[in-house]
């Protein structure tokens, strides 16, 4: 009878340890089993993500690292799964994060900058290579105006007349200077007009892009054609530089005035 009871307790026993086996394995196996609900992870620095993760039983995994203008870096800007997902507990959440360092651009990778529309070209930049652009000065030229003249990044000229520095590196979000072209204001040197006859001195005068204002004779003229200057308003003086449109006028006589040169006024 008391083997009986001996077996009988063991065989409860034995139930009591199946029953308490099953009960631990079926909480694991629901807790491991649970779903949960992704935190949004987007514009949170990685550092703090890292350590959220963790407490939630997640990994935190960083597939690329982009550089992006007016973000500091180690931010988080995208994840995978996507924030409000649900998922089991030990998940790997793939992230990209922004990189602290500017990517560099090369001059050589620019679009042509120099004698083209300013406008055109500070959107290309704007979009197609993140650099922002001001413009600095303005230069007369004798072509269409709003031109670009030059190129400076921090006060050195990358692009001009000469070429560009094809080698020279500008960080993403850099502020390129211009310098534009004007069609008025160009400074030109003074031309000296006395002894010349009337179309030559007419001809320098618009070829400076000057005006020609009052022209007056003497009395003696009877011929514009062969018409001579024996005084110029402004007068002629070496250095002095006209603005242009500035008017000149000119005073006309039959013959050539006293001190000028037979061939000069030919010339």
């Amino acid at each position: 009878m008391k083997r009986v009871a001996k077996h009988i307790a063991i065989i409860l026993a034995l139930i009591l340890l199946l029953l308490i086996g099953a009960l631990q394995w079926l909480k694991w196996y629901t807790h491991n089993g649970e779903k949960l609900v992704l935190p949004d992870y987007i514009d949170k620095p990685y550092v703090q993500a890292v350590d959220d993760a963790k407490e939630r039983s997640f990994e935190i995994i960083i597939t690329d690292s982009v550089f992006l203008v007016g973000k500091s870096g180690g931010l988080i800007i995208n994840q995978n799964p996507r924030p409000g997902s649900e998922v089991k507990r030990k998940r790997k959440i793939y992230v990209t994060v922004t990189k602290t360092q500017a990517d560099m651009i090369s001059v050589a990778n620019l679009p042509r900058l120099y004698g083209e529309s300013y406008e055109l070209k500070q959107q290309q930049l704007a979009k197609g290579y993140e650099l922002e652009s001001e413009i600095i000065d303005y230069i007369y030229d004798s072509g269409q105006p709003d031109m670009i003249m030059e190129v400076k990044y921090r006060g050195k000229v990358i692009v001009d007349r000469q070429g560009r520095k094809d080698d020279f590196e500008i960080p993403k979000g850099g502020k390129l200077q211009f310098v534009l072209s004007k069609s008025s204001g160009g400074e030109f040197t003074m031309p000296d007009l006395v002894c010349k006859n009337y179309d030559q001195a007419k001809f320098l005068i618009e070829n400076s892009l000057m005006t020609l204002g009052e022209v007056s004779t003497d009395g003696t003229v009877t011929d514009l054609n062969t018409a001579v200057v024996y005084r110029q308003d402004p007068p002629y003086s070496s250095g002095i530089q006209l603005i242009q449109g500035d008017t000149i006028n000119l005073y006309l006589t039959k013959d050539l005035p006293p001190g000028c040169d037979t061939d000069n006024s030919d010339q």
